[in-house]
């Protein structure tokens, strides 16, 4: 009963003075140096193991951010048409790329201005039929999608990509010619 009680003593981390159980008055308490050494290794090892997926899970998460804005903006320029009964345009700053930002007016109205993507993320406007998206001609000129009064607008499609991490997956949205918005895939090819 006696081994029983010093057992339950010793599992339980119960450091109280008991002479019955021949510990000491003063018992150590803390780590070794070998201890602190191991414990810093291991969590070393399994850090080291897990950044490269973290950082992976961050790339996705800002694009699939990013890619969502987009998309809201778009849903934005369709749902102004319908209730201002004209053409609204969602159009980038820059030529030739939404990566500079993008609005989204009415004729000379700013109905919505976004800014810029952070980091690398790039959209290349081009076609998406039958899970192929075909970029488009590069131009000068700036790119835009024009919903018209009743929701409609041509046939397009979009690729979000992150040009800094190719392992992680494109988004492709693509708006049909009745005015359909979608995301097709959130794991397309990047260049």
């Amino acid at each position: 009963m006696l081994v029983l009680h010093c057992l339950r003593g010793f599992f339980l981390f119960h450091h109280a003075r008991r002479k019955d159980c021949g510990r000491s008055t003063n018992p150590a308490s803390g780590f070794t140096l070998v201890e602190l050494m191991i414990t810093i290794s291991i969590m070393a090892i399994l850090a080291s193991l897990a950044a490269p997926s973290f950082s992976k899970m961050i790339a996705e998460n800002r694009l699939a951010g990013q890619s969502n804005e987009f998309l809201s903006a778009l849903h934005l320029a369709k749902s102004e048409g319908i209730k201002r009964a004209k053409d609204v345009v969602v159009e980038s700053t820059a030529n030739d790329n939404f990566h500079g930002g993008w609005v989204v007016k009415q004729g000379t109205t700013v109905i919505r201005n976004a800014d810029a993507f952070a980091g690398n993320t790039t959209v290349v406007k081009g076609t998406y039929a039958s899970g192929t998206f075909t970029a488009a001609t590069a131009s000068s000129a700036k790119l835009t999608a024009t919903f018209s009064s009743r929701g409609m607008t041509t046939a397009t499609a979009f690729r979000i990509c992150d040009s800094g991490n190719s392992s992680v997956g494109g988004r492709i949205i693509s708006l049909g010619a009745t005015g359909r918005i979608s995301l097709e895939t959130s794991s397309a090819t990047c260049p």
